[in-house]
C-alpha cells in the first residue's frame, strides 16, 4: 500500500519491500506494533467542544487539581487475561495454554489524590 503510493508519485521510480522497510525503520524511526483501537467520537467537534466547556467551568469555580481533588477509577481484570504477543521459535506459532473454564472477573476501585493513595477496594462479583 505505502510502496504503491510512493511509486505512483514518482515517474520511473521503483523500490523493493526490504529497502522500503529499512528506510522506514532506520531513517523514519517507524516500528510495526500491535494497533490499539479507540472510538472515533473521541476526536469529534462535539466532544472537543464539550471538553473545552467543562475545563472552562472548572476554571470558573477555581478547581485546583493539586490541592482539592480526589481521583477515582475502576480497573477490570479477568483470570484469563493474557498478553497479545508471545515468544516462539521462528516458523512455529506462538501458542499459550489457558484453562478451559471462563475466568473470574475482578474489579478494583482506586482513590488517589496528589498526596498519595487514599484507598483501594476489590469489588466482589455478583
Amino acid at each position: 500500500m505505502a510502496r504503491g503510493a510512493l511509486i505512483g508519485h514518482f515517474e520511473g521510480f521503483t523500490i523493493s519491500f526490504p529497502a522500503l522497510w529499512k528506510h522506514l525503520t532506520e531513517q523514519c524511526f517507524f516500528s510495526l506494533k500491535q494497533a490499539s483501537k479507540y472510538n472515533a467520537e473521541r476526536d469529534s467537534e462535539r466532544t472537543l467542544r464539550l471538553r473545552q466547556e467543562l475545563v472552562s467551568k472548572w476554571k470558573e469555580i477555581c478547581v485546583d487539581f493539586q490541592k482539592n481533588c480526589v481521583f477515582i477509577d475502576e480497573a477490570g481484570f479477568n483470570s484469563q487475561m493474557m498478553r497479545g504477543r508471545a515468544w516462539s521459535r521462528v516458523g512455529e506459532p506462538a501458542k499459550v495454554k489457558v484453562h478451559s473454564r471462563k475466568g473470574v472477573n475482578i474489579s478494583i476501585i482506586g482513590c488517589i489524590s496528589p498526596f498519595g493513595t487514599i484507598n483501594l477496594s476489590k469489588v466482589e462479583p455478583l
